[in-house]
């Protein structure tokens, strides 16, 4: 909105309209609201939908809401009123309104806004995408019509562009006439009716109450047309050139005749007539008669009706017009055409509403029920009586007749005033103005109007009209001319005088070789079109690499993928062949899916995260890779493919216990994969098996305190895990029941397997000032954990594969051979503290986790039957069981009953630990099922199930 003294400043409006909707500004005025330009965003463009100026009767508010911020517009003008919330297309109706009115009352004002209106368009035509591409809509998006129907659209709509590449016209002259004869016979000369026609190469009469007798109704009887048609035929005879009968129908009084000019017949072809009754019961008194014909490469086709009579009956009038044009169909012809869409390809520059909608389906029975309609012709005339009246009394009529005030009487006419509102013979025009006197109704044999006591008004009754190829229209002006439109006021042998019309038409003669030879060039266009409508989208990196890879700890890339194509194009990552996830497990794309304008870029982050124990089982042993290839796929276009490499760091958790214990150096340190390889190798062969020299396993468990044995012999990793939830965690409650924070798992993970000191300090405050934290310079980022120290771990500085830097030497309990846990000389900082309590969750779900991971759970899954069947009741075969497992195994086994022993004697949080709860979540992890195991024995001898015989198996340990 803007105000004249704003305009008059030599400010491009493009410019002054960016300004007003920058969304970062916010004005306040008070003005003279005199315009109103609604605009669309298209792109970078400025589009106007509607151009309106403003009156004192017109009032215009804008606000937001609050809530959604959606803008709220409301329009007033009178009695009108709108409130329009985020839709412009509710308002266009009101706004066109408004703008009709409002441009009689202030064009200088419509004036200015127009300056700026074509202004503003010009600068969007240059930035708005208006597609000329039939298979993309002017949003970018594909047309979703069926790509047949889209290509014959489109062909021939470029045919019509280009008729005059193939086509030539002359022009003819057609006599159209009309006449209601009261079913009396020809008793006088028919000359007066065509004079001035002689020159005519067509003519066309339609005749009204042609016959009203009661037995026409019952027997077919051509008597009266045959009167008619001879009257015809022998003024014909007296003209220059010779004619002959194109066709003829009658329906009751109805009847139609053409005639045309022996030179055309070779030229004529397709001659069809029909009929459509309207009248009561569907009989014949009303309704319309036509006949449709080929001249050379057009189509003409008339109708002649009579419909229905009385002042009263307007709305029956117009629904005998719809009817008659609804019903009337004409055949194809099995000689002319295979279907529809032949005579479509064939006749491009037809007027046919047939190409404008849906498909149409081939018949099942080639040329069987193949029709077009009245309005499928290049010329189109509807003439008849059509028994429209003047809405005046007799009296009122004959005045303004006396006083030849024709225009005054029109205004009363109902025909008029139907087709004001649209109601009847839309887009039909008449053969002229009306100059002459009504036709309707004379005394018979005079040129007095009605005397008789119904007194009824003179009326124009009899009219010719005609439709314009809407195809034509605005292209040629010359297609149909009407030349003269008359009544013959001294033909008296009727209550109705003779209408008449006379046009000169342009008929087109086509050059099928040309058409031919125009079409296969536009087939090629096509196909060039077809292809650009294609969505294309490209992926500027094809290859993402993620480096190291650790544990827990996620590592983000990202890629573009950006439009290089014309439509909108829709984007998803499908599954490869028969797998049903579009990556493997442990990759994660965002978006999944995605929808890209043309010109436009998304990033898509590819995030990889091993947070699933059994997968980093596979991971460490290379029973999986990190490598994956991702498919993009473009729907309606091509696919993309997308390389992921990625370096495993090897972790503690997924490992083996024997590898875990063999290992002098952290995990992270053993060399990479290939050195837990070579290790397992090692072991799998016996080989350094030796340097083990564990104690036999007595099978007994031992206090916290008395473990310098014990403790020798089990992988760091758990005891460090073991040895905080001892000592930090006995007083937490719902120890074991709840889940540990994420991100403190992570720590935890991290620590374990570079051998980084835990950060005691940061674990176990509650709370902390995080502005302090900030301080410290060996403090972490939340997103990245680093070690500090000379010696922090990383994938450059891991040692050369050598199996005897690997295997530990010696572990003799109580021994030098072996250096403490956690004496590795750095501390992994913590950048946010969570405190101890959910330290202590961690604590435990990371146990949870490295006991899950096991690749051989703590007691072997060849033990597990044995234990489910035996070991459960009996304290004697339990011990057989432990000691009879590899030696680690045993130590371990042992090593995690002293501490769920002395859990059981020291935990005081809340709830209770006993035996058995404390043995019912470790004994799935512990004594763990294998996936081979067949327990179907357990339905013979019943008792109790697997998970509880595994629960009564620890609990023998527990309660020693």
């Amino acid at each position: 909105m803007t105000t004249k003294n704003d305009l008059a400043a030599i400010i491009p409006l493009p410019q002054l309209v960016s300004q007003l909707l920058r969304p970062s500004e916010r004005v306040s005025s008070v003005a003279e609201v005199w315009g109103l330009l609604v605009l669309r965003r298209s792109g970078d463009a400025l589009v106007v939908v509607t151009l309106l100026g403003l009156s004192a009767d017109v009032g215009l508010s804008l606000g937001q809401a609050k809530t959604d911020k959606a803008l709220t517009l409301k329009l007033v003008s009178a009695d009108k009123a709108l409130v329009l919330a985020n839709s412009l297309g509710d308002i266009e109706p009101l706004l066109k309104d408004l703008r009709n009115r409002i441009r009689e009352a202030n064009p200088s004002n419509f004036e200015w806004l127009a300056y700026y209106r074509d202004q503003l368009d010009e600068t969007g035509r240059k930035q708005t995408h208006v597609s000329n591409n039939p298979f993309i809509l002017d949003d970018f998006s594909l047309n979703p019509a069926n790509s047949r129907f889209i290509k014959e659209n489109w062909i021939a709509a470029q045919q019509r562009i280009k008729e005059s590449e193939f086509s030539s016209f002359s022009p003819i002259k057609v006599f159209t006439g009309t006449w209601n004869v009261n079913g009396q016979d020809p008793t006088e000369s028919i000359s007066p009716w065509f004079a001035n026609a002689n020159d005519a190469d067509v003519f066309v009469l339609g005749f009204q109450e042609l016959d009203l007798s009661t037995e026409i109704y019952l027997i077919s009887d051509d008597t009266k047309q045959q009167h008619w048609t001879r009257l015809m035929e022998r003024y014909l005879e007296k003209l220059g050139d010779k004619f002959y009968k194109v066709a003829s129908k009658q329906l009751i009084g109805l009847f139609i005749v053409v005639y045309a000019k022996e030179s055309f017949r070779s030229d004529i072809s397709e001659v069809t007539v029909e009929s459509v009754g309207t009248g009561l019961m569907g009989m014949g008194n009303k309704g319309g008669v036509s006949c449709r014909f080929r001249l050379k490469d057009s189509y003409l086709c008339f109708v002649n009706a009579h419909l229905a009579a009385d002042t009263n009956q307007v709305d029956r009038r117009n629904q005998d017009f719809a009817e008659i044009c609804k019903r009337t169909k004409y055949p194809l012809g099995a000689t002319s055409f295979a279907d529809v869409r032949d005579y479509l390809r064939h006749n491009p520059c037809v007027n046919s509403s047939v190409d404008l909608n849906a498909p149409v389906a081939s018949p099942s029975t080639p040329n069987q029920y193949m029709t077009v309609g009245i309005f499928e012709s290049d010329h189109l005339f509807f003439m008849g009586d059509l028994n429209y009246r003047i809405t005046l009394s007799d009296t009122e009529a004959k005045v303004l007749l006396v006083d030849n005030e024709l225009e005054k009487l029109l205004e009363h006419d109902q025909l008029n005033n139907e087709k004001r509102y649209q109601r009847v013979l839309h887009n039909f025009q008449e053969a002229g103005k009306l100059t002459f006197k009504p036709t309707y109704k004379f005394d018979v044999g005079t040129d007095e109007y009605d005397t008789s006591e119904k007194k009824r008004s003179p009326s124009w009754c009899d009219r010719i009209f005609y439709h314009v190829n809407p195809i034509q229209k605005d292209r040629r002006t010359d297609w149909i001319e009407p030349l003269w439109y008359r009544s013959t006021m001294d033909m008296r042998i009727s209550d109705h005088k003779p209408v008449s019309a006379f046009f000169k038409v342009l008929i087109r003669t086509v050059d099928s070789t040309k058409l031919e030879r125009l079409t296969d060039e536009l087939m090629k266009e096509l196909d060039r079109l077809e292809n650009d409508a294609l969505p294309k989208l490209e992926v500027e990196e094809d290859v993402v690499s993620f480096g190291d890879v650790k544990f827990m700890t996620p590592s983000t890339q990202c890629v573009h993928v950006k439009n290089t194509g014309k439509v909108v194009a829709r984007f998803r990552f499908l599954p490869k062949d028969k797998e049903q996830l579009a990556a493997k497990p442990f990759y994660f794309m965002s978006p999944q899916t995605g929808t890209l304008f043309p010109g436009d870029v998304m990033k898509i982050n590819l995030t990889i995260l091993v947070r699933d124990v059994s997968i980093a089982a596979k991971l460490n042993f290379k029973n999986e890779t990190l490598d994956d290839m991702f498919i993009l796929h473009t729907d309606l276009g091509k696919d993309m493919f997308i390389s992921a490499a990625a370096t495993w760091l090897p972790s503690c958790f997924g490992n083996s216990l024997e590898v875990l214990y063999s290992i002098r150096q952290p995990i992270r340190f053993s060399g990479g994969v290939e050195g837990i390889m070579l290790i397992a190798n090692h072991l799998a062969s016996g080989k350094g098996k030796e340097t083990l020299n564990a104690p036999a396993v007595s099978g007994e468990v031992k206090e916290m305190s008395d473990r310098a044995e014990e403790n020798a012999n089990t992988p760091k990793e758990l005891w460090r895990l073991v040895d905080f939830i001892y000592r930090y965690g006995m007083d937490v409650d719902n120890l074991f029941k709840k889940a540990g924070d994420p991100y403190l798992v992570q720590y935890i993970a991290e620590c374990l397997d570079t051998g980084a000191e835990f950060d005691i300090e940061a674990l176990l405050l509650d709370s902390v000032d995080e502005a302090e934290l900030t301080k410290n310079p060996d403090s972490a980022s939340q997103e990245e954990l680093h070690d500090v120290g000379a010696d922090s771990p990383t994938s450059e500085n891991l040692i050369t594969l050598d199996i005897d830097l690997l295997l530990k030497s010696s572990s003799a309990a109580g021994g030098s051979g072996r250096e403490s846990p956690t004496k590795h000389g750095h501390v992994l900082k913590l950048s946010k503290r969570k405190g101890r309590v959910a330290a202590v969750h961690a604590m435990a779900e990371c146990l949870f986790l490295f006991l899950n991971g096991l690749v051989v759970p703590v007691l072997p899954p060849d033990m597990y039957l044995r234990t489910i069947k035996d070991g459960y009741l009996d304290n004697a075969e339990a011990q057989k069981i432990v000691a009879a497992i590899p030696s680690v195994h045993g130590h371990v086994f042992l090593y995690l009953a002293s501490f769920l022993k002395e859990a059981v004697k020291t935990y005081s949080g809340q709830p209770e630990l006993n035996a058995e709860t404390i043995s019912r979540v470790f004994a799935p992890l512990i004594v763990k099922k294998p996936a081979t195991a067949n327990v179907e024995f357990l339905k013979e001898v019943g008792g109790f199930g697997v998970d509880m015989r595994a629960t009564m198996f620890l609990m023998q340990y527990v309660k020693q």
